[in-house]
């Protein structure tokens, strides 16, 4: 029998690491790594700005790592930060022109790479793929917040 969590975990690792790495390749032309597209391609997301504590939770990350990012990209010019007070904390993230350029850049190679990805799907089975994974992603964000329901006997 198939253990469903060694083939879930190693699909969702391998499908991370491969978007990581054609991520990694597209920004290379700016000199960073894979894991700032994700902060420019968020900011584009929401162009009213983030706050580092925004990025922490929707990247998931740890606020000593987005603070590392974040300063990476603004001193390279692609994002800049708005409402600081005299301490520097609680500012907002936007994308400047370079960054926004660097962030369309970066979403249109990745809508490449989707594109050329499940090429042999239907749309039904892509639906079907797309509802299934959100649901997982919901039941697994419940479990991350809430625990694991015992188990019987425990």
């Amino acid at each position: 029998m198939e253990d469903r969590f060694e083939h879930f975990s190693y699909a969702l690792f391998e499908l991370s690491r491969c978007w990581y790495k054609i991520t990694g390749n597209e920004m290379k032309r700016y000199d960073l790594s894979g894991t700032h597209g994700y902060y420019l391609i968020t900011l584009f997301r929401y162009p009213e700005g983030l706050t580092a504590a925004n990025f922490c939770e929707i990247l998931g990350r740890d606020k000593a790592g987005v603070s590392r990012a974040l300063r990476l990209l603004e001193e390279r010019g692609l994002v800049h930060k708005e409402g600081t007070n005299r301490r520097n904390y609680n500012g907002v993230y936007k994308l400047t022109e370079d960054g926004r350029k660097a962030a369309e850049h970066t979403r249109r190679r990745v809508s490449t790479a989707v594109r050329h990805t499940g090429t042999k799907l239907t749309e039904e089975e892509r639906r079907i793929f797309y509802s299934a994974l959100e649901q997982i992603t919901a039941d697994l964000r419940f479990l991350s917040e809430n625990g694991l329901p015992a188990e019987e006997g425990e």
